[in-house]
Order: C-alpha cells, then sequence, then structure tokens
C-alpha cells in the first residue's frame, strides 16, 4: 500500500515562544526528525503549513483555510493528496519512531474504515494517525463552519467514517513539545536536545 507522509508544521509557536520545527534536536531540528522518522515508511513525504521557508527540508503545502490549526494542515494535505492512505505527524512529537508509525499502518482496517489514530493515556492522539483522503471534504465542511479543534471534528466524522484507535502502552512516546519547559523535561530527559 502506497503512503504518503506530512509533518504537520504550520504552527505560530506561540507558547514556546520560538520556531519549534526549527529547535535543535539530536544534532537537526524537530522538523528534520520528524521527516526522517516519516521516509522510514511513507513513500513521500512533505510539509503541511503555510511556511515557505521550510521548503528546503521538503515541498510544503500551502494551507487552504489559513490559520485553522492542524486542521487546515489536514486538510490541505488531503485535498493535494494522490494517494488513499495518508500518515500524519506533528512536529513536536520528537519520541515518535517509525516502530510506531508502522503499527499504525499495520492495523486491521475495515472498508468503512477512515482514520487510524495512535492512541494512549486514555487519549486520541490526533496529530499522529493516519488519515484516508476521503475525509477532506468533510473537514473542509467543519473548517467552513467555523470549526478548528481536530478531535471534535474527527469525533463528529468517525460517527459515520468509521475510526480505529492504536493504543499504545507507552505515553511517553507521546510527549509534544509546548513550551520551554517541555523541552526542558525532555532535555532533563535525554540530553541529546540542545
Amino acid at each position: 500500500m502506497k503512503v504518503a507522509g506530512f509533518v504537520l508544521a504550520g504552527g505560530q509557536s506561540r507558547r514556546m515562544g520560538r520556531d519549534k520545527a526549527l529547535l535543535p534536536f539530536e544534532g537537526t531540528t524537530l522538523l528534520e526528525h520528524a521527516l526522517e522518522t516519516l521516509r522510514a515508511v511513507c513513500d513521500d513525504v512533505a510539509i503541511a503549513g503555510c511556511r515557505d521557508d521550510l521548503a528546503r527540508f521538503a515541498p510544503v503545502i500551502q494551507d487552504a483555510f489559513r490559520d485553522c490549526g492542524p486542521l487546515g494542515g489536514i486538510y490541505a494535505a488531503l485535498e493535494q493528496t494522490q494517494v488513499e492512505w495518508n500518515l500524519f505527524l506533528a512536529v513536536d512529537l520528537p519520541r515518535i519512531e517509525p516502530e510506531h508509525l508502522r503499527t499504525l499502518l499495520a492495523h486491521p482496517r475495515t472498508p468503512e474504515t477512515r482514520m487510524v489514530l495512535a492512541a494512549a493515556d486514555g487519549r486520541i492522539q490526533p496529530l499522529c494517525g493516519l488519515y484516508h483522503r476521503s475525509l477532506a471534504a468533510a473537514v473542509a465542511e467543519a473548517l467552513a463552519d467555523g470549526e478548528r479543534a481536530v478531535i471534535p471534528v474527527l469525533a463528529s466524522i468517525a460517527g459515520t467514517l468509521g475510526l480505529e484507535r492504536v493504543w499504545f502502552e507507552n505515553d511517553d512516546a507521546f510527549l509534544n513539545l509546548n513550551t520551554p519547559e517541555d523541552v526542558a523535561t525532555l532535555g532533563a530527559q535525554e540530553t541529546s536536545i540542545q
């Protein structure tokens, strides 16, 4: 099965106070780390977000709905993709490894399945998931109605289109970096972040 991969990297990093995508990590950046993680399991990889400055790392898919957060990036990628299944990974999830993504890809799907999302610690992790391109229209409708929150939109879509959850025991893998304190916490645990 051919799968396209997209790093969600269009955020403004307000809580971080600096650009998360270019934050140093393991001798590279969070963006490059996420791209390499996706390249380990995907045929084609791009960046979803209004960030022309990131085009030196991979092709950039511009948001059709501006300032709509990750949901806008998901829609833009689904609207432009050429393949049925598309794997999304937020730029600020540095502990996600290719093996996590392989687990999502290997999860059994029914003909009705339209999303396969990671879940840990009792919560869905919508920014680490596999999405069918047929979701584009439903996501566009939600965005046009002013919806911005990923989980409520997905929950409403899942009622008719099918959502599979893949539960991971290691919820530490889903630590996301939103603030300098998050970076400090990760840095204290892993000396590789600068």
